[in-house]
């Protein structure tokens, strides 16, 4: 029966794999795309499972890649492009935090006005006719 790579090897395996496609393209890629088959077979794996995803997350960090998982897609992140982001701080949210603590924040109103500023591509379709 054959060895499964292990978290390690399968980290070299894909910061190897990013290497050689910036190498062709010629310019260092701040995101990249992998399909979930294409990390099974890279991890020998036939299921992902979290503990296994963030072992491997941990030891890309070490080749500044972060794994990240939208449930649809799989993408590969250089860390450190994080630090050039915009910076988001509680102090935004400072009264909500204070309800919070004292037990009378209505989530509910939260999740309303994060409803209002979602719009659906077909409402933004709609809009523009």
């Amino acid at each position: 029966m054959r060895e499964l790579p292990t978290a390690r090897e399968a980290a070299l395996l894909i910061a190897l794999s990013v290497k050689r496609k910036e190498g062709e393209l010629g310019k260092d890629l701040v995101r990249n795309r992998i399909s979930e088959k294409s990390l099974r077979r890279i991890t020998g794996r036939r299921r992902l499972d979290q503990r296994f995803i963030s072992d491997l997350n941990e030891l890309l960090l070490d080749f500044n890649l972060l794994l990240i998982d939208t449930g649809e897609a799989l993408g590969l992140l250089q860390a450190s492009s994080v630090m050039g982001w915009p910076r988001i701080t509680s102090n935004r949210i400072a009264a909500e935090l204070e309800q919070a603590r004292s037990g009378e924040l209505n989530f509910r109103r939260i999740e309303n006005e994060l409803e209002e500023s979602r719009t659906t591509p077909d409402e933004e379709q709609d809009s523009e006719e």
